[in-house]
């Protein structure tokens, strides 16, 4: 962007985490969806959502802010931020509408101060935001952080990401998973045949991303570790799983759900009659987003 710009407008993309069995690890951007996060430093922070008076504008309660915040600390900066937030994701809809405004506000607020971090910085801070209500955990952040497919490593945190062209659609039903509920019902221990099942699938789910092979992505993007635990909270998923697999579609749940991620969809009209019959749910159509935050930082 060449000088450091004194106002900024940022677009972050929404995400589909886990992607099958790589819980907490993975996370695909997608186009066409996404919060939009104006601001500049100011001696104070302020928070204004535009669109959406159900978000908290308390700075230390709303993602933007305190991802923001964080950037400040690890720029040694002593500043507030004025940000305006615009929702282009729904809530509680398992497309990572809090961790876009995470982080499109971190990815603004170090290109404020000189853009001086690392883009894995960029990603810690946006987690820190996403943490305020969702728990800590960056998949969805550096999805929306980096765009593409990403993979997360924590303790420090090193994100790894590659462009992917993978069509896909989004199946959005009207009810609402809190994260952190849908969080909770996952044990804290695992058998040892399903975190075995696991690694093997999301070896195989990075392979057939970087060669283009889609059997063997479909035949891969299983989950043994939350999905099975999350199902009841997503009304006619099992039934629209059954379905989808015997067209030879895999399907699985996008984050904590409820919105369910398929790709390959099967032609209009067939899949958009299953998800209204079976889940009541609005199929949005999209592919891979391979642009994230940092580089949809704009002067304005």
């Amino acid at each position: 962007m060449g000088e450091t710009p004194e106002r900024v407008r940022v677009f972050a993309p929404a995400s589909v985490a886990n992607v099958g069995p790589g819980f907490d690890v993975f996370s695909l951007a997608i186009e066409g969806m996404g919060d939009i996060v104006e601001m500049e430093l100011t001696d104070s922070t302020t928070v204004a959502v535009t669109n959406d008076p159900s978000l908290p504008v308390d700075p230390a309660r709303n993602t933007a802010s305190v991802a923001a915040a964080k950037v400040a600390e690890f720029c040694d900066a002593t500043t507030g931020f004025s940000i305006r937030v615009t929702k282009g994701i729904r809530s509680c809809g398992g497309m990572g509408s809090s961790a876009a405004s995470a982080a499109a506000a971190a990815a603004g607020a170090n290109a404020l101060l000189g853009g001086i971090l690392s883009p894995d910085q960029v990603v810690e801070a946006a987690t820190y935001g996403e943490a305020a209500v969702a728990g800590f955990h960056a998949d969805n952040v550096a999805a929306s952080v980096l765009g593409g497919f990403c993979i997360v490593r924590y303790e420090p945190i090193r994100v790894r990401r590659f462009d992917v062209d993978l069509p896909l659609a989004l199946l959005v039903p009207p009810c609402e998973v809190l994260t952190a509920e849908a969080r909770k019902v996952v044990p804290n221990s695992v058998d040892r045949g399903d975190a075995v099942a696991n690694i093997g699938n999301a070896a195989l789910i990075v392979l057939a991303l970087k060669e283009g092979d889609n059997e063997l992505f479909k035949e891969a993007l299983v989950d043994r570790l939350a999905e099975p635990y999350r199902t009841t909270l997503i009304p006619g998923y099992e039934e629209l799983k059954r379905e989808l697999a015997e067209r030879g579609v895999p399907v699985a749940i996008s984050g904590a759900g409820p919105s369910v991620f398929v790709p390959f969809p099967p032609l209009p009209n067939e899949l958009e009659e299953l998800a209204a019959r079976l889940m009541e749910a609005e199929v949005v159509r999209t592919k891979v987003a391979n642009t994230g935050a940092l580089g949809s930082v704009e002067p304005c």
